[in-house]
C-alpha cells in the first residue's frame, strides 16, 4: 500500500496592537488591545489570555481577554505601559496555545492622540492598578 502524506498547514499567527477606549463601569478607560488572529479560537470553559513573555518564565499579564464573536480572534486588554519588548503568547486557563512569531515592541502599538481623548478618561497603567487594589 502506497500512502501519500500531506503536511498540515500550520496557523500563521499575527498580532495587531492598538490603544483603545473601552467603557468599563460606566467610565471610559484607555487600554492597549492586542488582537491575535490566524486560527479558530473556540469558546472554552477555561478563560482565554494574551500575555507578553518578557523573560524566562516571566509574563506581563492581560487584565481581561475575550474571543471575537466569529471566533477568528482572541483579544487581550492590557495597561498602556506595556513592556518595551517581548513575545506575545496566548492560550486558555493555564495552557499556552501558541506564540506570535517575532519580537513585540511598543513601537508597534498604534497610539491614540491624547488631546482628542475625553477629559474624564481613566488611563489604565500600573499606577491606576495599584490604586484599585
Amino acid at each position: 500500500m502506497d500512502i501519500k502524506y500531506r503536511m498540515r498547514k500550520l496557523p500563521e499567527y499575527k498580532a495587531l496592537a492598538s490603544e483603545v477606549v473601552r467603557v468599563l463601569n460606566d467610565r471610559p478607560h484607555l487600554l492597549v488591545r492586542i488582537e491575535v488572529s490566524g486560527e479558530h479560537f473556540p469558546d472554552r470553559a477555561p478563560h482565554p489570555f494574551v500575555m507578553i513573555n518578557v523573560g524566562k518564565e516571566e509574563y506581563y499579564k492581560d487584565l481581561f481577554t475575550e474571543v471575537s464573536p466569529d471566533n477568528r480572534k482572541i483579544i487581550g486588554y492590557l495597561p498602556i505601559n506595556i513592556p518595551s519588548k517581548g513575545v506575545i503568547v496566548f492560550g486558555y486557563g493555564d495552557e499556552i496555545w501558541g506564540t506570535v512569531p517575532g519580537r513585540f515592541t511598543t513601537t508597534s502599538v498604534a497610539r491614540l492622540e491624547r488631546n482628542r481623548l475625553p477629559k474624564n478618561i481613566m488611563i489604565v497603567d500600573d499606577n491606576f492598578l495599584q490604586l484599585k487594589k
